[in-house]
């Protein structure tokens, strides 16, 4: 028996020391974890997220990342699967938030805007306005899509496809 194989240990009477594994498995994942957060933190920052949110969008993105990397994912890709999967659900739960704190469908996406706008200037780029009417097209596919019962982020996703497709068609 060799003390490099975590699994051919074995405490003094001579039982596997299976706890030992936990306990190495678990310090492997805080240490992990605790790289992560740091690393997005500072990702979620340099995208142009408010203070206020960047710990909870990270936090949301943990759970996905270390479930990729512990499954033998690559890092690098799960850190950027895990972050678009977390800005996904941190719009996602803010629009919801705000239809349940009494904001219209409406209201709640123009939230939505403005905090695309707010990323979008928290990384230096320039200010994001968009022409009524192509707000007004966004708002109609959002309304569509909570017709259909659609699920938020497809609410949130036809109203961001709808403004793509009118800066193009005015392109």
């Amino acid at each position: 028996m060799t003390d490099n194989h975590p699994a051919e240990r074995q405490d003094p009477a001579g039982a596997p020391a299976v706890a030992a594994i936990d306990q190495e498995t678990q310090e492997v994942i805080d240490e992990l974890s605790g790289e992560f957060l740091t690393v997005a933190a500072d990702a979620a920052a340099r995208d142009g997220w408010p203070d206020e949110l960047i710990e909870p969008l990270t936090l949301i993105a943990l759970e996905p990342f270390l479930d990729s990397v512990l499954g033998g994912g690559d890092p690098d890709q799960a850190f950027e699967q895990a972050m678009a999967e977390a800005h996904a659900r941190m719009f996602e739960e803010i629009f919801t938030s705000a239809q349940d704190d009494g904001e219209t469908l409406a209201d709640a996406f123009l939230c939505m805007l403005l905090l695309d706008r707010t990323l979008a200037e928290g990384r230096g780029e320039p200010e994001v306005k968009y022409p009524e009417v192509w707000v007004e097209a966004a708002l109609v596919a959002v309304y569509e899509e909570a017709e259909r019962g659609s699920d938020p982020g497809r609410q949130i996703g036809a109203g961001f496809d709808a403004l793509a497709a009118a800066a193009r068609a005015a392109a």
